[in-house]
């Protein structure tokens, strides 16, 4: 029952927004990255300049306090001859959120894998299995897993960014049977 109130609940949480605050100072739109061979292109290494670096398989993102938190991947395991399903390891910027100060990493591995939403401010990660988008008003995160060919952790998830890192407000569960899907 909770869920079906999470749900119905769910186009008002997107749709509602403070009308003084997204007429003077919307949210920005998140920069996303696009990736070629398992690493981000030169656009978005220069939009994000100073936010992360890459050096091989290491990711390295720029944390608050002069921190930092780094990410080490193994390509060489995923592809050509000598693939280890076992070792196969790849770290990828996809997004960042200005608004939340937020970094949406890509764990992948030869199968699979999760997304990471790394806080600037903390280094705090929320693992999420599809990619979040973020409400007009910047204080909740929903991912929607619609994944026939990976383990699902949840079909919706909604998370308030009012803390950090972000608290899971509600979730559905997969169903363990799919009827009436085509």
């Amino acid at each position: 029952m909770k869920n079906l109130f999470a749900l119905g609940l769910f186009p008002a949480i997107f749709l509602s927004t403070n009308p003084t605050r997204s007429q003077s100072n919307p949210p920005q739109a998140p920069i996303a990255c696009e990736i070629k061979d398992n690493v981000e292109d030169s656009t978005c290494q220069n939009k994000l300049k100073g936010l992360f670096t890459r050096k091989g398989d290491t990711l390295t993102l720029k944390l608050d306090g002069s921190k930092s938190k780094t990410y080490v991947g193994n390509r060489a395991a995923c592809d050509g001859e000598n693939v280890d399903d076992s070792k196969c390891l790849v770290f990828v910027m996809l997004k960042y959120f200005p608004s939340t100060q937020s970094y949406l990493i890509e764990r992948g591995l030869y199968e699979c894998g999760d997304l990471l939403f790394v806080s600037r401010r903390t280094g705090s990660e929320t693992v999420m299995q599809a990619i979040p988008v973020l409400s007009p008003s910047a204080k909740y995160l929903l991912s929607i897993d619609q994944s026939e060919a990976c383990e699902r952790k949840y079909d919706i998830a909604i998370w308030s960014m009012q803390t950090d890192p972000p608290k899971l407000e509600s979730s559905t569960r997969p169903s363990s049977t799919r009827t009436g899907r085509s």
